[in-house]
C-alpha cells in the first residue's frame, strides 16, 4: 500500500545503467545491433554532450515527478556489435555516430 492507502501497481528501481550513470561507472551494451529502436533511442540523450536520462516511468503520481539523471563525470557508455552482414544482425548506422569504431579482423 502507498502513503495514501491505495495499491501500488508499479514500483521503479533504478537498474544497472542508471545505477552507473549516476556513480560513474563504465555501462557495457554488448550486441548493439540487436536493440530495438525504442532502446535505440532512449540511449539518445545518454550520448549526447548533457548526457541525461529522463525517468518519466519513475512518475506518475500525482506526488512524484520523474527523475532527470544526469551522468557522472566518470560515467562511460561501451557497445559492441558484430558487423550487419551477419546473420540475424541489422544496420545501426544511424547511430553509430555516437562511437568510435574498431574493427577486429580474425587472423586466423
Amino acid at each position: 500500500m502507498s502513503e495514501t492507502g491505495c495499491r501500488k501497481l508499479f514500483e521503479w528501481h533504478d537498474g544497472p545503467l542508471v545505477d552507473a550513470m549516476k556513480v560513474g561507472h563504465t555501462f557495457l551494451v554488448d550486441e548493439i545491433s540487436l536493440a530495438e529502436d525504442s532502446v535505440l533511442e532512449r540511449l539518445n540523450s545518454v550520448l549526447e554532450p548533457e548526457r541525461t536520462l529522463l525517468l518519466t516511468e519513475k512518475g506518475g503520481t500525482r506526488n512524484s515527478a520523474a527523475e532527470q539523471v544526469v551522468a557522472h563525470e566518470n560515467f562511460r557508455l561501451v557497445a559492441t556489435m558484430n558487423p550487419g552482414g551477419d546473420y540475424g544482425k541489422k544496420e545501426v548506422s544511424w547511430f553509430l555516430f555516437f562511437f568510435l569504431l574498431v574493427h577486429v579482423i580474425n587472423q586466423n
